[in-house]
């Protein structure tokens, strides 16, 4: 197909003038025998015309038969243990067999016509030279025309009928290009998850509470057959629910669904009061995790598979995730340990060391508030995963204040130590504007010397105090000078510009960041929008981070 789209019909497009111009002077020198090239090429382009009926049948039977041996191959490989199991091993051999031949004889049947047309091409060139000789033979003769009339004619129509062979070649190609490019059309027409024509809605953070009304599902969208059906179902955040049924009863559909897996097709589905449908996939699959029945380990190592979601996830960091899923214990006993190599498929592991992997392998998460103590039951969720944790804080103030039994967004770092879940010895808070406790043990940073130091000074200071513990990172907004946004609650004079925090923010790539949040923004009392921009831009400056992290 490439060769046709780039030499053989730019050619033949190309050579058509010269044909016209070359036929224009052979009527000049010798009109008598101009007649003989257009007949030419009418008797070398007739075959290939009649013969696209038949072409493009056995082009579309070649392409078929194509199609489903490399189904059978792939499935073969995919589920050659199963097919052993099963000694179905001569069922697929005749499968293979049968396509094989049935491929080789359709296409050896259009290579036989595309031979015969390019050949029939080349014959018809030949005539033309010989037809030139005979027919302007006797007017020579005669003196109809002269001698050196015919021999310029003769040289002329060879010229001018050989580019015109390559609509042989063209005609002979056509049904094969047109059959390949139908297939690729096919191809390239299916469905995609993120449509252009469609706008979803971002979610960055969600909670979990499902609702289904009527639901109807299928597995593909031009499936006919509707896989599950649910009349009503409510799931809240925060419950625990077994789903238990015979096999076929759709336990497996109902969690895909759920992960945003399967097609709605009638009623609703929502998610925290939206329509599963409409919210971003990407959002879904990082809120969601879902371990498979068909879950995949890939070749490479143990490592390699365990951080494919956090490439720069530590040793301690694994084996508390591998530890959580029961695989810890199997890992250690191997001699490579996470560097154990895995096989195309998981060869080499059973099912359930497969699957405690693959639950080990977690994602990284950034989170939006509202209130500065949404980071305390983010810091509990994070820890059970990772341990006792580094706090990189930007603030204007430490909210390291007891409020005895009661907690709100002053008192988050003064409970986060005591419950274990951050190392006030490898913390740092910066932009500090406020009074606080130095007995607490946090390395603070005031505003005031953060704007007279170096970023690299400062960035050089975070790292050494945060050693190689997992960080977690925390942005109050009014970390930044009210001049650069007004819109938060609790707005502290002489704080950062926005230029050193992004600065300080991009500094922190190559840490082991687990995870991250934004708070205390309040478009409300901004009606320049500047805080908003301020924290979008910060937000994504930690994504990117994030993603350099990864790799």
């Amino acid at each position: 197909m490439r060769e046709m789209v780039t030499s053989t019909t730019v050619t033949a497009i190309v050579d058509m003038p010269f044909f016209l111009l070359f036929m224009l002077v052979m009527a000049i020198i010798a009109p008598q025998l101009a007649w003989i090239a257009p007949v030419a090429v009418l008797l070398m382009i007739l075959p290939g015309v009649l013969s696209q009926k038949k072409l493009a049948k056995l082009a579309q039977q070649n392409l078929k038969e194509s199609t489903l041996r490399n189904a059978v191959l792939v499935e073969s490989v995919q589920g050659l243990e199963d097919i052993k199991l099963m000694q179905a091993e001569d069922r697929f051999l005749q499968q293979w067999n049968s396509y094989i031949r049935i491929t080789a004889q359709s296409g050896v049947e259009m290579r036989k016509v595309m031979h015969a047309l390019i050949s029939w091409g080349v014959t018809i060139q030949g005539l033309v030279y010989a037809s030139m000789i005979v027919v302007g033979a006797p007017m020579v003769i005669n003196g109809d025309i002269t001698t050196g009339a015919i021999v310029a004619a003769s040289l002329l129509s060879s010229r001018m009928i050989a580019p015109m062979a390559t609509l042989c070649d063209v005609l002979a190609c056509w049904q094969q290009v047109k059959a390949a490019k139908s297939s690729l059309d096919a191809l390239m027409n299916l469905p995609v998850e993120n449509s252009k024509d469609e706008t979803r809605i971002y979610c960055p953070v969600l909670f979990g509470h499902y609702q289904f009304t009527d639901a109807m599902f299928r597995y593909y969208s031009d499936s006919l057959t509707v896989a599950l059906r649910i009349k009503t179902l409510t799931m809240k955040q925060g419950e625990r629910i077994a789903v238990l049924g015979r096999n076929g009863s759709g336990k497996s559909t109902l969690l895909k669904a759920m992960a945003g897996g399967m097609d709605l097709v009638g009623g609703e589905l929502r998610l925290d009061n939206l329509s599963l449908p409409h919210i971003d996939v990407a959002d879904v699959r990082r809120n969601v995790g879902l371990l498979t029945q068909n879950a995949r380990l890939f070749h490479g190592t143990l490592r390699e598979n365990l951080t494919m979601g956090a490439a720069h996830a530590t040793d301690e960091a694994i084996f508390a995730a591998l530890t959580v899923s029961g695989g810890a214990d199997f890992i250690r006993r191997l001699p490579l340990g996470l560097d154990h190599p895995v096989m195309e498929g998981g060869v080499g592991l059973s099912g359930g060391q497969r699957q405690s992997l693959l639950l080990a392998n977690g994602k990284r998460m950034l989170t939006f508030g509202g209130d500065h103590y949404v980071t305390l039951p983010l810091l509990r969720a994070h820890a059970k995963h990772f341990g006792k944790m580094a706090l990189v804080h930007f603030d204007a103030h430490t909210d390291t204040y007891s409020n005895g039994p009661t907690f709100d967004h002053g008192t988050m770092f003064y409970t986060a130590p005591q419950e274990g879940l951050i190392d006030p010895q490898h913390s740092v808070q910066i932009g500090i504007r406020t009074e606080f406790d130095k007995s607490l043990g946090f390395n603070v940073l005031d505003a005031a010397q953060v704007n007279d130091r170096s970023v690299d000074d400062i960035l050089a200071e975070v790292k050494r105090t945060v050693g190689d513990l997992p960080v977690y990172l925390t942005f109050d907004i009014d970390c930044l000078d009210p001049a650069h946004t007004a819109g938060t609650g609790t707005p502290v004079i002489g704080g950062l510009t926005s230029d050193k925090a992004t600065k300080l923010i991009r500094g922190l790539q190559g840490m082991n960041i687990v995870g991250m949040d934004l708070v205390e923004v309040a478009p409300g009392y901004d009606h320049a929008d500047l805080t908003s921009l301020a924290a979008a831009t910060l937000a994504l400056d930690m994504l990117h981070v994030q993603a350099a992290n990864k790799g």
